[in-house]
């Protein structure tokens, strides 16, 4: 099988694509690399690479159906549909940020989910779409396991990897906001906050029938769901930097690993031990050199996150709110430590058991790296995708 895979994407995704390459080309399947920043000669060298009934194209979040002038028009994905070519999409964002994608897929189209409920969404508003696929992000080892630096010889006790945006930024976007629209993103963020149990088309759609009953259809759903990206944005950054403030304001040092951290809350800043924003190589660098991680969930309540995987594929113990996926996976104080999004001030508590304990805490990490290399890597997530591409061109 002949796989296209984009270059020069989002940088993450570009490393999440590399990973997969590594196992497609391992398991015999040729690979090509389309370059979005270098189209022309991209696609010349596309053309002789095609072999027709036996290529696929593979991405993230959408790239090469998009504004590209040799793949699409626009967004009508004319050389996919010209070429007759299959093409799988895994989206690793709530499927309301690609609404208007949806109606410019190509006629072959295939959609991985990345948490079960973004799967319910694409049936209840996107029944067409072939959406009913489920595979989470993967993990990174950045080295074999004999070759890690000892638990005990870790620089970092605890690390944050990933950005902050700080509220007031956010707030700036909303300045021109109707007044009643203002209002219902405000009460909308306290609401989350005070339960966020919640995911966010379930708090909107219980907040929009209490006020308007009956009249609320499907159709008022989607154009009112596709203006909550803010909301979804907010909220995760509310919780990093709660979750991150609550240890730092209680004494314990965090190196965060991402930008924005001089805009986070915290009345103790100099807990902050900020590395400014880095890649992802150098995230599991740092990593690999921790002996504990801190993860606060996106708004994935069916999902996880490959920062979980990430860490404990590189020897740290992961310490992280739940997820459907995540309580499935893990057990609590045996191969992860989890914590309550809805009693964050229980957290300094639990964290300061830990770092008294580093026993406990080593077997937790050794404990998360063996469930992690079995079955949360990029190899295990490309087992399963390599099926479903197979599926797609036996059609």
């Amino acid at each position: 099988m002949k796989i296209i895979m984009f270059l020069n994407t989002t940088e993450s995704l570009e490393y999440f694509s590399e990973q997969l390459s590594k196992y497609f080309v391992s398991q015999g399947h040729e690979v090509f690399f389309y370059n979005c920043s270098d189209q022309l000669h991209s696609f010349k060298k596309l053309q002789n690479f095609i072999e027709p009934g036996n290529t696929v194209g593979f991405a993230f979040n959408f790239w090469g159906i998009t504004d590209d002038m040799y793949l699409c028009t626009g967004r009508e994905p004319f050389f996919w549909d010209d070429s007759g070519i299959p093409f799988v999409n895994m989206i690793v964002d709530h499927p309301y940020y690609y609404h208007l994608m949806f109606r410019h897929l190509p006629q072959k189209y295939t959609q991985i989910c990345i948490d079960q409920n973004h799967i319910s969404y694409m049936k209840r508003f996107f029944p067409s779409v072939d959406s009913d696929h489920f595979i989470e992000l993967g993990g990174t080892p950045l080295v074999p396991r004999e070759e890690m630096i000892p638990f005990e010889n870790r620089k970092y006790n605890l690390v944050f990897t990933g950005n902050y945006i700080s509220e007031s930024f956010l707030k700036k976007h909303m300045s021109k906001m109707e007044p009643s629209a203002l209002d219902f993103y405000n009460s909308m963020i306290d609401d989350l906050i005070a339960d966020p149990d919640y995911t966010i088309e379930e708090l909107v759609e219980k907040r929009v029938r209490e006020e308007f009953g009956d009249a609320v259809n499907d159709h008022f759903l989607i154009e009112l769901f596709n203006k909550t990206v803010a909301i979804d944005l907010d909220v995760r950054h509310i919780f990093r930097a709660k979750v991150i403030t609550s240890l730092a304001d209680a004494g314990f040092k965090i190196s965060v690993f991402g930008a924005g951290y001089d805009q986070c809350p915290t009345i103790h800043p100099e807990n902050l031990d900020q590395h400014g924003k880095v890649d992802s190589e150098k995230c599991l660098i740092a990593l690999s050199n921790a002996r504990a991680s801190l993860n606060v969930m996106p708004w994935f309540k069916k999902g996880s996150h490959d920062r979980v995987f990430n860490s404990m594929l590189n020897g740290a113990a992961s310490i992280s709110d739940t997820s459907d996926s995540l309580t499935r996976h893990f057990k609590n104080f045996e191969n992860i430590v989890f914590y309550d999004l809805k009693h964050i001030n229980e957290l300094p508590e639990i964290y300061g058991k830990l770092i008294s304990d580093q026993a406990t805490l080593k077997n937790i990490a050794e404990a998360g790296y063996e469930e992690s290399i079995k079955n949360h890597t990029w190899n295990s997530r490309g087992e399963k995708i390599l099926k479903i591409l197979e599926n797609v061109l036996a059609k």
